[in-house]
């Protein structure tokens, strides 16, 4: 029986429009392998033998083209424009802002045009992928005479095949590589099951392109309101000790919550369960050998503040009502100089919406677990 190993390690961002930098590398072409033509059909590159050609193009012309996501970027930025009146009108007023035209950058900079990328980048292909149609037979063929493509590798101490699928990706964050995704069937297999085989492979990655696309456009409006509410309603009050970062993170996230919902077509509670709810699988606590925390907990660590500090805003608004972070902003512009630390700025927070936090930032005690069981 031959060993061919599919390892779906696929990490699949959304394509966007932007083209390939000319400061940056070129896309890597493929070696097409002997005995192999490249042939495209609609949007699709595919790898096949002759003999299969005839089929391939049958199915993949009656496939059609790439079907494209839905709620995707086009939708959001029609609901930007249908609420960005009403939106810029409340952030206006949550942050104290002057006029409206202080929150068309969050709009004309920060949302639209990445949201635009996303859509335009959806009419073109997939992320930069090629179907190698062969039998396990013929790949192990090809892959043990010498052919490989990065994703493709003959294992000779295993004797087999290892086939390690990567998307190329497209945008700023671009990693241009190039997946060669097998179709793959037995050499004794029927029409039926080779044409199954080819179908469910087009099928995942492009479903997979799909969601991707999804999540990227949702992921771009929630930022974009993040940094806007942290950029233009929380740094410019100088508040620069890490006493007070949360208040930063509180308020960005749960503006966001309330503002952004409308374009994601949540209701802002349930945007804020979303945004304030702890992963499952997310550590609670690690250290590196320097007992500092590993890069990546840093993050975590910053995600479970932020989560943290949208509790305690929550509260603060519901004790003191909607307009407390905007009379809050008001009495911190007034000061010549921030408050020094936490208790300080919890001082003004109660003088100027008559909320007292200082037991919501209390430490608390650290969580009692059951020990557990003795071995027998």
């Amino acid at each position: 029986m031959l060993a061919v190993v599919l390892l779906s390690a696929v990490i699949l961002k959304a394509q966007t429009a932007a083209t390939l930098p000319a400061t940056g590398p070129s896309p890597h072409r493929i070696d097409v392998p002997s005995g192999f033509r490249e042939i495209v059909i609609g949007e699709r590159k595919i790898l096949c033998e002759p003999t299969d050609e005839p089929w391939v193009r049958e199915i993949l012309t009656e496939l059609g083209p790439t079907t494209r996501p839905s709620p995707g970027p086009a939708e959001l930025l029609e609901r930007a424009a249908a609420h960005r009146e009403a939106i810029t009108a409340a952030l206006v007023e949550s942050l104290a802002l002057p006029d409206a035209a202080a929150v068309a950058p969050l709009f004309d900079e920060r949302l639209i045009p990445p949201l635009r990328r996303l859509d335009e980048g959806l009419s073109r292909p997939p992320p930069d992928v090629t179907f190698l149609v062969a039998s396990c037979e013929r790949l192990m063929e090809i892959a043990k005479s010498g052919w490989t493509d990065g994703s493709i590798r003959y294992e000779d101490a295993g004797g087999g095949v290892v086939v390690v699928p990567q998307l190329g990706q497209v945008g700023s964050d671009a990693l241009y590589g190039l997946a060669v995704h097998p179709a793959l069937f037995d050499a004794s297999d029927p029409p039926a099951v080779r044409r199954a085989a080819l179908l469910n492979a087009v099928r995942v990655i492009e479903m997979y392109a799909a969601r991707q696309a999804i999540s990227d456009a949702r992921s771009e409006v929630e930022d974009a309101f993040l940094w806007f509410i942290w950029d233009v309603g929380y740094k410019p009050l100088g508040q620069k000790n890490e006493a007070a970062g949360w208040l930063g993170l509180g308020i960005a996230g749960f503006l966001t919550a309330r503002h952004a919902a409308p374009i994601l077509g949540e209701t802002p509670e349930a945007m804020y369960a979303r945004m304030s709810a702890q992963p499952p699988n997310e550590p609670i606590c690690a250290l590196g050998m320097d007992g500092m925390p590993a890069p990546i907990m840093r993050e975590i660590w910053r995600e479970q503040e932020r989560r943290w500090a949208m509790t305690i805003v929550t509260e603060w608004t519901r004790r003191g009502g909607d307009d407390a972070i905007p009379k809050l902003i008001v009495a911190l512009r007034k000061r010549q100089t921030p408050p020094p630390n936490r208790a300080a700025l919890v001082r003004v927070i109660r003088e100027s919406t008559g909320v007292d936090l200082t037991r919501d930032l209390a430490p608390k005690p650290p969580e009692r677990r059951l020990p557990p069981p003795p071995r027998r």
